[in-house]
């Protein structure tokens, strides 16, 4: 016994430490470009991915929601694609990869350009501890908010921006960096200050009057994207105006599914991550950062909270949605693990990190069955009603089963690109129609309609599509799929 405790508590030497972080950060790259390719199509084609895909090749424009054009850097490669006369699978393929390798572009500046691996580690963690689900939905923008935290964090915690002269460079660059939060979702800036502070009040620098003048900046640019008349979105708008009920929310946890399925990913996906957790906080302690430690608690419990506040209006497990802001528990964690053990020489806590990545990769690996399944589904419906003289299905919504399939609002592009890639040069597609939806059986009665999303149906015409995504002629034929999955 005494052996064992010897041989973890036998200490790296700086170069091999540099080293497993480097090692840590390059295989967990490594093993989520492997995930990006096998399951291309579970990252490509459903829910909003689906969507950016279709626009994409459709139109061979970029595409983008919500003015977050972070989302063109990872179209730029599939676009070429195309132009080229790649296949369908070609460009997804490349598209559902390139959204790693961006991250992993990342990585290699913050460890070689910033000279900081623990910095890369950190990225490492803050994207797989807490992602499930979300990691087969990348155009999501909260979730590759994170990946911009990290880029800004690291460079706050590189020897280079903590080694004494040009500060005020110094701040700069890295609000130069901050620019790029307003490209994507905004609820990545409050994650941002949380970790930040953490690092500020560990290393003491809270004491440096330069260091104020990034969260100035912060709110500068913050002032400037929602201060003026008209900026923002409209679903922006709508989702922070949520915050007002936190207090009813909190107040009243048990009436509120989100409560329920916040408490199923702790018993569900987090369980080691949080005793881990837990036991990382305690180390913190016994290096007396006590102040540390409580931020670190606080900022947990404050982004908790505005996960419950901001998702309180689901009533049904649609993951996809909740996924992408528990993974900034994730991040809140990782700053955690980083401060506690990120330095620590020691055998044992490079082992926790290698056990963190590792079940993190494997819960994310596993997470793929809900979407393998999903297009199972949707394929079996498709394959029991479709036909060659009649491709396009019209279903109605009394049917869908929301429990197995979630969202419906881009099933009808979702099939069409699935039935290309399944049955080459056969396409198919189905939809669900809407309680609201009614439409003269003369306009059902166009060959050329094509009804590929809700919210907005009519959009696509047939006429339009590009060869690589044909849409089929045909008449829609109404099926029941009510009790038929």
């Amino acid at each position: 016994m005494q052996a064992l405790l010897s041989f973890f508590q036998q200490e790296l030497k700086p170069a091999q430490h540099r080293k497993l972080l480097l090692f840590l950060g390059h295989f967990t790259f490594l093993v989520m470009g492997i995930l990006s390719l096998v399951y291309f199509k579970e990252r490509t084609c459903h829910f909003d991915s689906a969507n950016y895909a279709f626009h994409m090749i459709f139109t061979d424009e970029h595409y983008t929601g919500h003015n977050r054009y972070i989302n063109y850097v990872p179209q730029l490669l599939p676009m070429l694609l195309q132009d080229w006369g790649a296949s369908l699978k070609t460009i997804l393929m490349t598209y559902s990869f390139n959204f790693v390798f961006q991250m992993y572009l990342v990585f290699l500046l913050i460890a070689y350009c910033f000279k900081n691996p623990l910095g890369g580690l950190f990225l490492a963690l803050a994207i797989t501890l807490a992602v499930r689900y979300k990691f087969y939905a990348p155009v999501g923008e909260v979730r590759q908010g994170i990946v911009i935290i990290a880029l800004i964090m690291g460079w706050l915690m590189s020897e280079g921006y903590q080694a004494e002269g040009r500060r005020l460079l110094k701040v700069g660059f890295a609000a130069v960096l901050s620019s790029i939060m307003l490209v994507v979702h905004p609820f990545p800036m409050s994650t941002l200050g949380l970790v930040w502070m953490a690092w500020m009040i560990y290393t003491q620098r809270w004491k440096i009057w330069q260091e104020w003048l990034l969260p100035v900046a912060w709110a500068i640019m913050w002032g400037i994207k929602f201060g003026a008349k008209g900026s923002g979105t409209s679903y922006e708008q709508g989702r922070a105006e949520a915050l007002f009920d936190t207090f009813k929310v909190i107040g009243n946890l048990s009436d509120y599914y989100i409560w329920d399925r916040f408490q199923w990913y702790f018993r569900a996906h987090y369980t080691l991550t949080a005793v881990l957790f837990v036991g990382a906080l305690i180390y913190l302690c016994y290096k007396k950062k006590w102040i540390t430690t409580l931020w670190i608690v606080l900022s947990f419990v404050i982004m908790s909270v505005l996960i419950l506040s901001l998702n309180a209006y689901l009533n049904a497990p649609i993951y996809l949605i909740t996924d992408g802001y528990m993974a900034h528990l994730g991040v809140i964690m990782a700053i955690g693990f980083v401060l506690s053990l990120g330095r620590n020489r020691q055998l044992w806590a490079a082992m926790v990190f290698m056990i963190l990545l590792g079940f993190s990769l494997d819960r994310i690996r596993g997470s793929h069955e809900f979407f393998s399944n999903r297009e199972d589904l949707l394929m079996g419906m498709i394959e029991r009603n479709a036909t060659p003289e009649a491709p396009k299905l019209l279903a109605h919504m009394e049917g869908y089963d929301w429990k197995r399939l979630w969202h419906p609002w881009a099933v009808g592009l979702e099939t069409l690109m699935l039935t290309h890639l399944n049955t080459p040069g056969a396409p198919k597609t189905m939809y669900f129609q809407q309680h609201h939806e009614k439409w003269a059986e003369e306009k059902l009665a166009d060959p050329k309609l094509y009804l590929g999303l809700h919210y907005g149906p009519e959009f696509f015409k047939a006429k339009d599509a590009p060869q690589v995504l044909s849409i089929p002629d045909g008449v829609y034929k109404k099926i029941d799929v009510k009790g038929t999955y």
